[in-house]
């Protein structure tokens, strides 16, 4: 609350007064104002008493902490879940996300003193050991928890709702892609088979994971959600319909993440070799742990592909692999636009629900003679005008 009162004091045998105002800031701290007329001290205390009643600021004893909202916010999301309106998979990541990159920074501020500079000083702390979209998440969730708690009434208005966190630094530039050369060693030490005394599991691992993802340009949570059901040697189909990680098995975002891929002979001969040596239910996953278990993405990745890269030569000296193993789906569609395959089809290929993010994506990978027809492509979608559509309004 605030507070009126009058200040006096003696400068060089001259007595001088004031009207002081204290009261407390949003952020807890206490503030003082200095006015000449006490109709204008009056008048700033009542502008504060003015907000907290018109609803404008929650005063700080009607107010939660953050942790108690986020917590409460999280509840709500549970329940959802067990609706039906919200999957596992992205309750997993929203707890994990509010365990790791909130609660532990501004859990214990009381929502009515979060000030914007809180956050960002949050967000920049974040930028130091996150990925940028790891930290564009985290902002996501933070916006989730204020606007649940204005509906609370624990908070009157979000303070980043007219002023947005600014990202750390610049966004991720284009990650490198391997050629063909630098292909065809991975593929050799493939091709050597299982080496001091690796067992058999491992290298299948090995294979079919490289294989998904140049061949058919699967991501790694896609890789390590396909199971065996959704492999038809029968009509050399591979069908994206899940995705796997350390918060559980998911369907795809949008529908074109359920898709299609043509089984090229390199992959279904790798996809073979590893459904002969294993006794496995068909509904179980392609690829599994010693025990069983599902493999998460940053495994498949730290224990398989890491040392195909070091054997193939293609580590620095620190041992960091040149080339992540997302690189293989890049190199995928690079060799398929090599191939003249048009944008359309390869946003399809890759479960892009747009070509425009198709063209984003890799439109610097095509050749400088489709420039024109690339723009052309970009405009039509951005319009909306897709091909599909185009054919449906057609005589």
């Amino acid at each position: 609350m605030a507070s009126v009162r009058k200040r006096k004091w003696t400068h060089n045998g001259v007595t001088n007064e004031a009207w002081v105002v204290q009261y407390t800031k949003p952020n807890g701290k206490t503030g003082i104002k200095t006015f000449r007329k006490k109709k204008d001290a009056d008048a700033f205390r009542d502008n504060e008493a003015v907000q907290i009643e018109s609803g404008e600021r929650v005063a700080d004893r009607d107010s939660v902490t953050m942790k108690f909202a986020a917590e409460s916010w999280l509840e709500e999301c549970e329940k959802r879940n067990r609706s039906g309106a919200l999957s596992g998979y992205t309750l997993g990541s929203y707890k994990y996300q509010v365990a790791s990159n909130i609660v532990g920074h501004i859990g214990g501020m009381r929502l009515s003193m979060i000030e914007r500079h809180h956050l960002q000083d949050l967000v920049n702390e974040l930028g130091g050991r996150l990925k940028r979209r790891s930290i564009e998440n985290t902002i996501a969730i933070i916006n989730h928890i204020f606007r649940f708690a204005t509906r609370r009434k624990w908070l009157a208005k979000s303070p980043i709702v007219d002023d947005p966190l600014l990202l750390p630094g610049k966004a991720p530039g284009r990650i490198p892609i391997p050629g063909k050369e630098d292909i065809r060693r991975i593929l050799e030490v493939l091709a050597r088979g299982r080496q001091n005394g690796m067992q058999w599991h491992s290298h299948s691992i090995r294979v079919c994971s490289i294989m998904l993802a140049l061949f058919a340009g699967m991501r790694r949570g896609e890789i390590c959600g396909l199971k065996w059901s959704n492999v038809d040697f029968e009509n050399e189909i591979i069908r994206v319909r899940h995705s796997y990680s350390r918060f559980g098995l998911k369907e795809p975002k949008t529908d074109a993440g359920h898709r299609d891929i043509p089984m090229a002979p390199p992959l279904k001969a790798a996809l073979l070799q590893a459904r002969a040596s294993r006794t496995s239910q068909d509904e179980s996953f392609v690829i599994l742990s010693r025990v069983n278990t599902p493999i998460e993405p940053e495994t498949l990745y730290t224990r398989y592909w890491r040392p195909v890269m070091k054997e193939a030569g293609l580590c620095d000296e620190s041992g960091t692999p040149r080339y992540h193993f997302h690189a293989l789906r890049h190199a995928a569609v690079s060799l398929l636009i090599e191939q003249g395959l048009p944008a359309i089809h390869i946003s399809r290929f890759v479960g892009h629900s747009k070509v425009s993010t198709t063209l984003d994506i890799y439109g610097h990978i095509f050749p400088e003679d489709q420039a024109s027809r690339l723009a052309v492509a970009r405009l039509e979608a951005q319009l909306g005008a897709t091909t599909e559509r185009q054919e449906i309004l057609s005589p």
